[in-house]
């Protein structure tokens, strides 16, 4: 249960006593969460207004409190509110403790998920229903029109007689109500995306469709929903990618119409075209919402991706920087910050953030592979051995997804350290057929380990731009170019088909037009 506090004019974080929200511990005092021995640090505003609004203890909190008791009552733009809030949900979403309500007009309610009948259960492909709205035994025989029913703002008066005289009392109109648990399931959709796999974005388009169809007018559940289907986009290939691109596009303009200004929808329509080819196109619409909007840790994320791929490490890390400060529980953009780092020759950091994010987040897929690869890679083989080995930390598999050829991976290890010629050679050859498990850049990088630069660049080339076992790339297809310009790629760059490649992928066109130019670490 939610242990209560008592609420001071300001709050002062070194005297806040530690409290709980069911099994999420609270430390005021040292900006960390904690739970089941997982640990969440947490900016020291965004630790003021979780104290404020479990001092509250079931009250709605309104905007001007939070900003006098956490603001001390300093003029602050609504987007730092927001923020604050937008972290808080992202904390209670992982952690399953609490939700943040928005109160429409009036302020934020903290809801702890302990003792909630209504806690929403993460269960992949469940189907949800809405609490039934009964109005009491006294209410109105008539159903509300659809007029009523779908204005946010309606609350229902019902007159009663009674033989004292006439009185009358609100109720709240069901579609209030309708609207509070679309809210919540936003929340929850926004929570699953955080993860950035493919298995969390179908959770989250799961909550985020019944969240339409419960409240159909909220601009917030269809942008919401618009980004996540385009994600759902850079996960998948061929003609999947244009099912999920042609409903983000629905999504996104449904929730432009309810919301001209709805960020998230506007993010989905100027990404759902890839960056692949067309370098120049993608960075121009992501310069144009970066200047237009205000910031945004998926904007900021999507452009420092960009950046990366055509090799300005620099930009890049600026960028994804930036993503984390508005966003720091978010797998994907550690992971991001982590490879460009890691391109840019800044080992030591890269390794830092790798092995921080790994800690918060053990299962992660793409975290323990790309910490893998960079060990591996960066001749830290023992340190890549004792992370292969140890069966705690292995990465959960989706039903849909090959394992990794963990046996495979540690024979790799054994070649590339101490094995002959021939045992590298044949351990090339076997990581090779074994791509699909592996994914074809970590075989690239893993084959130039070995020393096979010549297969190594067949296989980008293939992939890229097709071969014998593949066919050529789709419009909506992502290739990552960034491993051209990484730090443990140098051997590539003196093949003697770099410059071709270049040319071919536009690289070297989208340089000479905006007067950049890769910042490459040999």
């Amino acid at each position: 249960m939610l242990e209560r506090l008592t609420p001071r004019d300001r709050i002062d974080l070194a005297v806040e006593a530690a409290f709980s929200i069911g099994s999420l511990h609270v430390e005021p005092s040292h900006l960390r969460l904690s739970q089941d021995g997982k640990r969440y640090p947490v900016e020291s505003r965004i630790m003021q207004v979780l104290v404020v609004l479990a001092t509250a203890d079931g009250r709605v909190v309104s905007r001007d409190e939070l900003v006098s008791r956490c603001w001390d009552g300093r003029i602050v733009g609504e987007n730092a509110l927001q923020r604050a809030i937008s972290r808080l949900r992202h904390l209670g979403a992982i952690t399953a403790a609490f939700e943040i309500e928005t109160v429409t007009k009036v302020g934020y309610l903290l809801r702890s998920h302990v003792g909630d009948a209504e806690q929403l259960p993460y269960c992949p492909g469940q189907a949800f229903a809405p609490p039934a709205f009964k109005p009491e035994a006294s209410s109105l025989a008539t159903k509300p029109s659809p007029a009523a029913q779908f204005n946010k703002r309606n609350i229902l008066i019902l007159p009663a007689l009674a033989l004292a005289g006439a009185f009358a009392w609100p109720l709240v109109s069901p579609h209030r109500e309708a609207s509070s648990f679309a809210e919540r399931l936003v929340d929850k959709g926004r929570g699953a995306r955080l993860w950035g796999l493919r298995e969390q974005l179908e959770q989250s388009v799961t909550y985020l469709r019944k969240a339409t169809e419960v409240d159909p007018g909220s601009s917030e559940a269809w942008g919401a929903l618009a980004l996540t289907y385009q994600q759902l986009v850079e996960h998948n290939d061929g003609p999947p990618q244009e099912a999920f691109a042609l409903r983000a596009r629905e999504a996104a303009n449904r929730a432009l119409l309810l919301d001209a200004d709805q960020l998230e929808a506007k993010v989905a329509l100027a990404t759902i075209p890839s960056y692949f080819l067309a370098w120049d196109s993608y960075e121009q619409r992501l310069d144009a919402l970066v200047a237009s909007e205000r910031p945004d840790p998926v904007l900021q994320s999507a452009l420092g991706w960009l950046l990366g791929q055509v090799g300005r490490w620099g930009d890049a890390t600026r960028f994804l920087r930036q993503a984390l400060e508005m966003e720091s529980l978010h797998p994907s953009y550690h992971l991001l910050l982590g490879n460009c780092l890691w391109g840019s020759g800044k080992l030591s950091e890269a390794d830092g953030v790798l092995r921080n994010a790994l800690s918060l987040w053990p299962k992660h897929r793409g975290l323990w592979q790309t910490r893998f690869n960079f060990l591996t890679t960066t001749g830290q083989p023992t340190a890549a051995k004792a992370l292969l080995l140890d069966d705690a930390a292995r990465p959960i598999i989706a039903p849909d997804n090959l394992p990794p050829p963990f046996g495979l991976l540690e024979e790799m290890l054994a070649a590339q350290s101490e094995g002959s010629e021939a045992e590298r050679h044949k351990v090339a050859q076997r990581l090779s057929g074994a791509r699909t498990a592996i994914g074809t850049l970590t075989t690239v990088q893993f084959l130039i380990a070995l020393g096979r630069i010549d297969p190594a660049f067949k296989l980008l080339e293939a992939y890229f731009f097709g071969g014998p076992d593949r066919p050529p790339p789709g419009p909506l297809a992502r290739r990552h170019s960034y491993i051209l310009f990484s730090q443990g790629s140098a051997a590539l760059r003196a093949h003697g088909g770099y410059p071709t490649l270049l040319e071919r992928l536009g690289l070297a066109s989208y340089w000479r037009k905006s007067g950049t130019r890769p910042d490459q670490v040999d």
